[in-house]
């Protein structure tokens, strides 16, 4: 009886450890996919940015404001996107 139980909880354990290795494998691609995601949203948001860079002295406070806000969220991306690779 005792043998059975052992065989039963082996089993068991190598079935969570099988779910466990394949949701890992999921969150994996999740976090390079999200990774992927950020990385070509920062490359736009700076693209975005040199772009009003270069407007700004055609259309004043506005645009050069909205650039600093941009740049802000740009670093804040950058950083996340670092945390994210290195988790």
């Amino acid at each position: 009886m005792l043998q059975l139980e052992t065989k039963g909880t082996r089993g068991r354990r190598v079935k969570e450890q099988e779910q466990l290795a394949l949701a890992n494998e999921k969150l994996q691609r999740f976090q390079d996919q999200l990774s992927q995601n950020l990385q070509t949203l920062l490359d736009e948001v700076v693209a975005l940015g040199a772009k009003m860079e270069a407007n700004a002295a055609k259309d004043g406070k506005l645009v050069s404001a909205n650039y600093k806000r941009l740049k802000v969220q740009a670093e804040l991306l950058a950083r996340n996107l670092e945390k994210l690779r290195t988790a």
